[in-house]
């Protein structure tokens, strides 16, 4: 089927297929977190754009402030802490590395979700249907016995 990707998943003797994943913690050196500071204390700074703020782009002095908390003010611990409040793992599919999220529910008749998305969004908003979700007591019929509509 064309634009269809091919998924090739090993299978063991009986012919059912497996997925090897392996844990993952979500740690950024503090090498990385060091460079990263001293690449935006460093930046050259363009003057600001002509005009209304945001009409030709990011505003420049709110780029600025932003940039200066990251380097100073946000706490990288603390969303680590966060993420790792999760169980993370990685599997190799197709010759790709996948990092994903498993959580289990707590009712043991959870339906199965595949959540997927990009950086940065993806974390909060799976935070956000996943602790939801791992609570709920509901079958296959409805979500709103959750309280999601």
């Amino acid at each position: 089927m064309p634009g269809v990707a091919r998924v090739v998943v090993p299978c063991d003797a009986s012919g059912v297929a497996t997925l090897r994943a392996e844990p993952f913690t979500v740690r950024v050196g503090e090498e990385v977190l060091a460079d990263l500071r001293a690449r935006i204390e460093n930046t050259r700074w363009p003057e600001a754009a002509p005009g209304a703020a945001w009409e030709q782009g990011t505003d420049l002095c709110y780029l600025r402030e932003l940039l200066a908390y990251w380097a100073g003010g946000f706490d990288w611990r603390a969303q680590e802490r966060r993420l790792n409040s999760f169980r993370h793992f990685r599997a190799e599919i197709d010759g790709a590395v996948v990092h994903f999220v498993h959580e289990r529910a707590r009712s043991g008749h959870g339906i199965p979700l595949i959540l997927t998305s990009g950086p940065p969004r993806v974390f909060r908003t799976a935070k956000l249907v996943l602790t939801h979700a791992a609570s709920c007591r509901f079958r296959y019929s409805s979500w709103a016995s959750c309280g999601v509509r």
